[in-house]
């Protein structure tokens, strides 16, 4: 609390300090106010998970997130879904319950490779979900809704661009990496890979730091792939060497048969050990296009070692496993089937399959031709957002910067204005005016003429430390009354 102290001229030093530290205060609260409608320190983050709606409900949507990533029990996750669509159906006023229940429903369906229910399932999640109560909903289903229609990747990769900035903002590090590796994985199938790599290893950086052990090791295999396809085999086979060690690895069925279908694909040591052990767990595992591709490893296997019976056994068992969806599949097994009967000297057969190869053949090539030309075009469209992205960035740079120098140089001076009143009135304060001297003109030249101090009066003529009344001899100061 400042206290005032009264002058004889009925000013106050103190209330004019005090006058002068208010407006400067809110001169800055003015301009924090001013840089904040730019939106230069930030957004409001809310929603940064999902917001609680019932605990009966929670609980279960906690214990699938975990589910999802760690085991492989199918029924114990289509039972826990169906508890959550019976809470949904008691609480039907309230849709939140339906588009949540539905989202855990189309990640189980993406987890058994059931494409058309995920994303029938996750189409009505996206039409009912309110994005403005619940913000967080509305991207995690937005996130696995982009990931579903990725027919145009430059429109996925703009949707994850959005999604990933919303999880940096909300520094959500663990769905940011999610997004990361979505990212990654489209760059990488569109044959981008230092790009790719750059991504994932971002997200396997943040996988690190949030000590997620499961979610990085299934992280490595896609690191691994993107190294062979770079063709840098020793680091993607250390890598894969590793994930054999893993128990994250050789707990997880799936996790693990990929590993070992990688490692045989690139023909390492040992290929027979792990080409018969990812058949074995595929016979066992419900999964049919992983089961394919080991039918497909063995045949190869065997016909690399010239026993072509057991590579046609294999060859056979694939091909009537294979439907339109896996064209890329049966082309080069119908090949190889080929080369086996013609190392039979089984000519008739090995020119049926030579003509279905070919016709096959032709059909993926257009197919792969327009693929091609989509990849191209995209990868040009990814790079013009990503180039109108980092020009936005340098204009908001530059303008945040700009700002800031104009704020600063008004701040200097209305500060040195104001400094500058200020200590001319507290000058002011400290030298009052004397009062005019009324002594005669010429006896004011004599008297100060005569004072030894020769100091005048700053408004009249006269001796500061004396008054005049009126006639020389009236003077006040000593030096002026001995100076007749």
């Amino acid at each position: 609390m400042l206290l005032f102290s009264k002058k004889k001229n009925g000013q106050s030093v103190d209330r004019w300090h005090f006058s002068y530290i208010c407006i400067m205060k809110r001169g800055f609260l003015f301009v924090c106010l001013w840089l904040y409608s730019f939106n230069f320190w930030g957004r409001e983050v809310i929603g940064t998970y999902w917001k609680p709606i019932d605990n009966t409900f929670d609980s279960i949507a906690d214990v699938l997130e975990l589910e999802f990533i760690s085991t492989d029990s199918i029924y114990y996750r289509d039972s826990l879904i169906q508890e959550l669509y019976t809470i949904a159906r008691a609480h039907h006023k309230e849709t939140v319950y339906l588009w949540r229940a539905k989202f855990w429903d189309a990640r189980s369906q993406l987890k058994k490779n059931n494409s058309d229910s995920t994303i029938h399932l996750i189409d009505e999640a996206y039409q009912q979900v309110d994005s403005i109560r619940y913000v967080y909903d509305y991207m995690r289903v937005f996130h696995l809704w982009t990931i579903m229609h990725k027919n145009q990747p430059h429109v996925a990769y703009k949707n994850l661009k959005k999604i990933s900035e919303y999880y940096a903002r909300t520094n959500n590090l663990f769905m940011l990496a999610h997004a990361y590796i979505d990212m990654g994985n489209i760059l990488s199938r569109l044959k981008d890979y230092p790009k790719a790599l750059e991504y994932l290893q971002k997200a396997d950086s943040y996988y690190k730091k949030l000590n997620k052990p499961v979610y990085r090791a299934k992280n490595q295999l896609n690191i691994s792939n993107v190294l062979y396809s770079m063709n840098e085999e020793v680091q993607a086979e250390k890598i894969l060497y590793k994930l054999l060690e893993n128990p994250v690895c050789v707990e997880d069925t799936s996790f693990y048969i990929n590993t070992l279908l990688l490692l045989t694909e690139h023909d390492v040591p040992l290929s027979k050990k792990y080409v018969s052990e990812a058949y074995r767990l595929s016979t066992e595992f419900a999964n049919k296009r992983l089961l394919i591709q080991s039918e497909c490893f063995m045949g190869r296997f065997y016909q690399n070692n010239h026993r072509q019976d057991s590579a046609l056994y294999y060859y056979r068992k694939a091909c009537r496993r294979v439907n339109i969806r896996n064209i890329d599949l049966i082309v080069p097994v119908i090949k190889n089937m080929s080369e086996c009967f013609a190392a039979i000297q089984q000519e008739d057969s090995a020119y049926v399959y030579l003509n279905r190869y070919e016709q096959y053949k032709d059909s993926l090539d257009q197919v792969n031709s327009l693929a091609e030309i989509r990849r191209m075009e995209s990868r040009a469209a990814i790079e013009k957002q990503e180039l109108e992205l980092q020009q936005a960035e340098e204009r908001g740079r530059f303008r945040f910067v700009l700002i800031l120098v104009v704020c600063a140089f008004i701040l200097c001076i209305a500060a040195l204005v104001c400094y500058i009143c200020w200590n001319s009135i507290r000058c002011s304060w400290k030298a009052p005016a004397a009062p005019p001297c009324r002594l005669h003109p010429a006896h004011r030249i004599r008297c100060r003429r005569r004072c030894p101090q020769r100091r005048g009066c700053r408004r009249t003529w006269g001796c500061r430390q004396g008054r005049w009344s009126g006639s020389r001899r009236n003077c006040t100061c000593p030096a002026g009354r001995s100076g007749r």
